[in-house]
């Protein structure tokens, strides 16, 4: 009985080591193919001269060696030159809505396609999320 008790045992603890190694492996292959990145940022301001970005917070400024398009153009390969890389927007609510919106023109050049877009009020701590819709017709009785 004991020399049973002893193979038992061992078979336990063989398929406990076999197992973990298992979960490890699975845990280390799953784990390679699905990276995180880090998001892009990018924040908006209105000054009483006009609309500054900061990128990644970096301010940028409207010297070619230091303008929003080459901003994002090093964030982009600072982030491993994935078009994917998710970009967050966020605009102070004072900055139009065309000028949120033109942050994805300029860097669709670089090229980046993942946007998300937050509007800010200075002083809060909270902030919403404008989604682009489908177009609508002008109207004042939209349909809903």
């Amino acid at each position: 009985m004991g020399r049973r008790m002893r193979e038992h045992r061992f078979l336990w603890i063989a398929v406990l080591i076999v197992g973990c190694g298992w979960l490890f492996f699975c845990d280390q292959a799953w784990g390679a193919q699905t990276p995180e990145t880090e998001s892009i940022v990018v924040r908006i301001n209105k000054t009483p001269h006009g609309i500054t970005y900061v990128v990644d917070s970096k301010p940028t400024d409207h010297t070619p060696q230091n303008d929003i398009l080459r901003a994002l153009a090093l964030a982009y390969e600072k982030h491993g030159s994935n078009s994917h890389t998710p970009v967050v927007v966020i605009a102070d609510d004072r900055v139009a809505v065309k000028d949120i919106w033109e942050i994805e023109w300029i860097a669709a050049k670089v090229p980046l396609d993942n946007f998300r877009y937050f509007v800010h009020r200075p002083g809060s701590d909270s902030m919403f999320e404008l989604k682009m819709g489908p177009a609508v017709p002008l109207s004042t009785r939209p349909k809903l």
